[in-house]
């Protein structure tokens, strides 16, 4: 017999808008370590010959959403989206660490799941904003990027676009 439980599809809606949410998180951390790449980039290729500038994408492999907040704040001028990021950031850790330790009775309690089903689908709308804009800036940055490796091309023969990205 293949009897589900009212509890039961509760309990996936709410897990399916958890995975979300976490997907959109890592997609958020993703882009930022992109952006802040590509401004490394940026000041590496104009500071070629004047200052050391080593930082590259892969200093921010290992960093966590808040520092990378904390940098993309100091590389942009969207403080819009850098004050939205820091008021997701919480949101984040919370879901991340927490949102499948319940007990045997909230798992079976499909008000209690609802509402939060509820509270993580308007949190979704936030965070798809949030992606759509980080993308946007990626986009952006990457163009001027782009810009900056065809003229750094001409003083360093050889060295593909991703080569300097990566700071080699």
């Amino acid at each position: 017999m293949n009897d589900i439980s009212e509890a039961d599809i509760a309990y996936r809606q709410y897990a399916h808008e958890v995975q979300c949410l976490l997907i959109d998180y890592q997609f958020i951390e993703e882009g930022l370590r992109m952006y802040i790449g590509h401004v490394y980039n940026i000041i590496r290729v104009r500071a070629d010959v004047d200052v050391a500038f080593k930082y590259s994408y892969r200093d921010t492999e290992k960093d966590a959403l808040g520092k990378l907040i904390v940098k993309f704040d100091k590389l942009s001028n969207r403080d819009d989206l850098v004050k939205e990021l820091k008021d997701l950031v919480s949101f984040r850790n919370k879901i991340a660490h927490e949102a499948f330790l319940h007990t045997v009775e909230q798992q079976e309690d499909i008000k209690y799941l609802d509402e939060q089903t509820d509270t993580f689908r308007a949190l979704r709308e936030r965070t798809k904003l949030v992606v759509a804009a980080i993308n946007k800036e990626v986009g952006r940055i990457e163009k001027i990027s782009k810009t900056h490796n065809k003229e750094a091309q001409k003083g360093h023969p050889g060295q593909s676009a991703s080569e300097q990205l990566d700071g080699n």
